[in-house]
Parts: C-alpha cells; sequence; structure tokens
C-alpha cells in the first residue's frame, strides 16, 4: 500500500461569500497545509509522465495581504472556491477508485492550480499580468499548434517557431558590404 493510499482525503477551504481579507488570509494558509498534505505523493505517483507540483513560495504577512486591492482579494476567493470544487468532483466521480491512474492525474491537476494560487497570491500586479500573459499565449500556441504537431509527427521539432533571428540578418548584410568594398 503507498504512502498516498495511507492519506485520509481532505478538502480544500471553500471561502464563502461575505469572507473579508482576514479571513481570507486564513483560508490560505488552510490552503497551504491541504497543498503540503497531498504534494509529495502526487509528484511520486506521476513521476517523469507530468510536471511535479513545485513548492510554492511562503505566504506574505497579514499586513501585506490586508493591502491588496478588493479586485485581487475577489480573484483570489473565486480560484480557492474553484480549485475546492473541482477537488470535490475529483472526490465524487473517484470515490471507489481513489488509487487509480486517473484519479491521480486529476487530482495533481488540482495540485498544481493549488501551487499556482500560492505562489502568486502576493506577487505585484505587474508580474502577474505577465505570468498570466504568458500562460495565455502558451496556451493559445498549444491549442493552435498542438494538434499540428502531434499530426505531423514533429516531435520536439518546431516548424511553427520564429524564423532566423535579425542579428544573423544584419551579420549577412554586414559580409555583403564588406565584399562591395
Amino acid at each position: 500500500m503507498s504512502k498516498d493510499s495511507e492519506l485520509e482525503v481532505q478538502s480544500p477551504p471553500f471561502p464563502s461569500m461575505t469572507v473579508n481579507a482576514v479571513q481570507l488570509y486564513g483560508h490560505l494558509e488552510e490552503l497551504g497545509k491541504f497543498l503540503e498534505y497531498y504534494r509529495a505523493g502526487s509528484n511520486k505517483m506521476v513521476g517523469k509522465s507530468a510536471e511535479c507540483v513545485k513548492q510554492p513560495r511562503p505566504l506574505a504577512s497579514l499586513d501585506i495581504h490586508t493591502a491588496c486591492s478588493l479586485h485581487r482579494l475577489a480573484c483570489l476567493a473565486q480560484g480557492m472556491r474553484v480549485v475546492r470544487e473541482g477537488w470535490d468532483l475529483v472526490v465524487r466521480n473517484f470515490e471507489n477508485c481513489w488509487e487509480s491512474p486517473r484519479a491521480h492525474e486529476d487530482r495533481h491537476i488540482v495540485l498544481h492550480r493549488v501551487a499556482d494560487i500560492l505562489d502568486t497570491v502576493h506577487l505585484p500586479d505587474e508580474q502577474l499580468e505577465a505570468r498570466q500573459s504568458t500562460a495565455q499565449a502558451e496556451a493559445i500556441k498549444q491549442t493552435l499548434f498542438g494538434p499540428l504537431t502531434k499530426f505531423f509527427n514533429l516531435g520536439d521539432h518546431n516548424p511553427f517557431g520564429q524564423g532566423p533571428s535579425d542579428d544573423e540578418d544584419e551579420d549577412d548584410d554586414d559580409e555583403e558590404d564588406d565584399d562591395e568594398e
């Protein structure tokens, strides 16, 4: 019996609609404990077949958290609610086969989301926006080019990437100028 199967099934916190900043901070602490409870077992079970759930950065102080904008706190509460709903769905779908490979994969996906929430909770707005736009661009790239890469069996070769850099073109122009002289 694996260590993961010996763990008691726990659920992440579910912030209510009337949660305030201090209560939300307490939920974040609970979310961190939830992630720590499952992270090592999840990483061990997926092995090299998927990206490991990373250790998020520690939470900032309560003072920094309460200084966050209302929009940021609302998005955080909503993200935590989505995580709880996703976890409840996994528990409901796999209550009779908690140790199945598919159950491990689905739990791993939810744990990745938890780690992302905890890792970005106190990032400055500019860094958070940059991460979100990078993730969105990567998702679009996967959506558009993933099926083509798979269809043509291209492996690591990416024909849809950038062409030669401008620096190489400038070097070629310089050589042509040297030849003319």
